[in-house]
């Protein structure tokens, strides 16, 4: 047994082992400042983010690849998300739709005046660019208010006569003898008539009307000859958006030359065939086949022919447009304009206006605006040289004043496709209305959607 003095000496001991252990647990050490914890981890360098809503699937691709080689030579860590929505209309809602709910999209495409007009709270003023307001003249009207600068030309385009330059002179019709509405007349007469006697058939075998025309899509026809029919109303994009009527003064002129265009489509077998065909195969399995020597399209369709047959897209040419008594025209236009949010962080601003900058100013971005993009940059002091004539022929034209501009988008809502559409299909494919009667309509149409909108 232990002895009484030692169970006192072994309690004494355990009291003060347990003072000594628990107290130590409860004693608190300095306590270390936050921010000196924090500096001691590596702190990883932000991305900033440019997010893009293409509205173009035929550039979808290359955009991807252009942002990745910008990219490439950049120091600050930096991210390109793309999103690609096709057609204008689901383009435009998802736009919207993104905007009003302070989704980020920094950089997107709108279409026109109307689209500025509406979405101008969005749009950040681009003026301070150096550039920005070097390009061709009227492509920056629409996106002009004052002295801000709301948008940047995406490209330049134009509706003309695209004709196969070899074809006419085998069959001995020079391009200058179409200049005027009698003279293309007498030009397609000589050339059916060579067409019908075989005679051009052993240089070009599939050779077999003079024009198509692309009546099964009569509202595509009529985007086109709506502008046509208008022959220049509006010299401005906001009279057009602003118009509650129209004249269309030019309509009966527009009326003998589509009556031209579709008695030369068929080699002289009427209109039956017109419904049938559509503007791709107008393009690619008309004009780029060899099947036909002339059609009227826009001029961005050169790629189109070229990735068929590069011989025929290398004899291409462009004409205006001559109706009678009138001087040929073309029609140029502005398909999609850049703009650039203006609830974006002054980060991806900032980017924005980098990549714009190096994608129309630098010699790289140029040469993929002609090369991947397949279009004409508005801007020409930077664009590079395609080596392309219809190109240079557009440019020209345009520079000589020998083109009106295209307003479609500021018509009437849907008036392309409801209103003029509509009215030309009936005389187009269904031979419902005269001609007169159907512009009648179309007038009418424009005043009631106007009143919709």
């Amino acid at each position: 047994m232990l002895s009484t003095a030692f169970r006192v000496m072994l309690s004494i001991f355990t009291a003060l082992y347990t003072f000594v252990v628990l107290g130590s647990c409860s004693l608190a050490l300095p306590p270390q400042p936050v921010e000196a914890v924090r500096q001691d981890i590596p702190k990883e360098p932000a991305v900033v983010a440019l997010n893009i809503l293409n509205s173009r699937r035929e550039i979808s691709q290359a955009l991807q690849e252009a942002a990745d080689l910008f990219l490439e030579g950049r120091e600050e860590k930096a991210s390109i998300r793309i999103q690609t929505v096709e057609g204008e209309s689901s383009y435009r809602a998802t736009l919207r739709a993104k905007l009003t709910a302070g989704e980020q999209v920094d950089l997107f495409h709108i279409f026109g005046y109307k689209d500025r007009m509406e979405l101008e709270a969005y749009l950040e003023d681009l003026s301070s660019l150096p550039w920005a307001g070097d390009a061709i003249p009227f492509t920056l009207e629409a996106m002009t208010r004052e002295e801000k600068l709301l948008g940047i030309p995406y490209s330049v385009d134009a509706v003309g006569l695209i004709v196969n330059r070899d074809i006419f002179e085998a069959a001995g019709i020079p391009l200058g003898e179409m200049a005027d509405f009698e003279g293309l007349e007498e030009s397609f007469q000589i050339l059916r008539g060579q067409i019908t006697l075989g005679e051009l058939k052993e240089a070009y075998p599939n050779l077999e009307a003079v024009t198509q025309l692309p009546g099964q899509d009569y509202t595509f026809v009529g985007g086109q000859m709506a502008d046509i029919a208008l022959g220049g109303e509006f010299a401005t994009a906001a009279q057009a958006a602003g118009a509650t009527s129209v004249l269309m003064e030019k309509n009966k002129a527009a009326g003998r030359y589509l009556d031209l265009m579709a008695r030369y489509a068929t080699n002289g077998r009427g209109w039956q065939k017109l419904p049938q065909v559509t503007h791709t195969m107008q393009v690619e399995e008309g004009l780029a086949a060899g099947r036909v020597a002339a059609i009227q399209q826009k001029v961005s369709v050169y790629a189109r022919v070229a990735a068929v047959d590069q011989e025929v897209a290398r004899q291409l040419r462009l004409l205006p447009i001559p109706l009678p008594e009138e001087e040929g025209k073309i029609y140029a236009e502005v398909p999609a304009y850049w703009a650039v949010g203006a609830g974006a962080s002054p980060e991806s601003k900032a980017l924005a206006l980098e990549f714009l900058t190096w994608l129309y100013q630098s010699e790289t971005g140029a040469t993929i605006l002609s090369s991947r993009f397949g279009i004409v940059s508005p801007y020409r002091e930077t664009a590079v040289d395609t080596g392309v004539t219809l190109y240079k022929q557009m440019l020209g034209y345009i520079e000589q004043g020998a083109f009106l501009p295209r307003q479609h988008q500021e018509f009437p809502t849907d008036w392309v496709n409801r209103g003029f559409g509509e009215a030309l299909r009936s005389y187009f494919t269904v031979r419902e209305l005269t001609w007169g009667e159907a512009m009648e309509q179309a007038k009418k149409d424009w005043t009631t959607l106007r009143t919709q909108e």
